[in-house]
């Protein structure tokens, strides 16, 4: 058999294997904090699209531990996002108020609001700003990721990055 076919019939079997799934499912569900059930399929999405590019997944002894070890990258990932974008906005100040974090309902009203806010934030900014905005707030990207991604220099995209949050202080300004 062809090793790409090879490839993604073995993740498709381990995508389909309730107990591969639901490690993952578990994984992410335990320690990204207070994340919405949108979210959770876009994180294990991620999860398996990672299994997809991993060198010789096939070989892994493992499986069950490799994938409980990339869900925890990812939720790490997931979590380092929302606290950015939650210091970005000002966000820690209304939620350490109102949200408990041991209560699921708050934590789920947290994410939708947190939701809400990127939308919000994404109808202030022009489509070319929101393409930099996104990898570098939502999904933690650096510039020079971000640089190579869209093929301009990474101080190009360093001067549009301070712009674009000069702007969002300015829009966003607590009175």
């Amino acid at each position: 058999m062809n090793p790409i076919k090879q490839r993604n019939a073995f993740i498709d079997k381990i995508y389909r294997d309730e107990s591969c799934f639901k490690v993952v499912n578990d994984t992410l569900r335990f320690l990204a904090q207070g994340i919405s059930p949108h979210d959770l399929e876009d994180c294990i999405q991620e999860v398996f699209k990672i299994a997809l590019r991993a060198d010789n997944i096939e070989a892994t002894p493992n499986i069950h531990g490799w994938l409980c070890l990339t869900a925890k990258n990812v939720a790490k990932q997931y979590n380092e996002r929302q606290a950015v974008l939650r210091r970005f906005v000002g966000f820690d100040d209304i939620t350490d108020e109102l949200i408990d974090p041991d209560n699921f309902e708050d934590r789920i009203m947290a994410q939708e609001i947190a939701d809400e806010t990127v939308e919000m934030i994404r109808k202030h900014l022009r489509p070319e700003e929101f393409v930099l905005f996104e990898p570098k707030f939502l999904k933690n990207k650096s510039n020079a990721e971000i640089a190579d991604e869209i093929g301009l220099s990474k101080r190009q995209v360093d001067m549009r990055i301070t712009r674009i949050l000069k702007k969002l202080r300015n829009i966003f300004k607590k009175p």
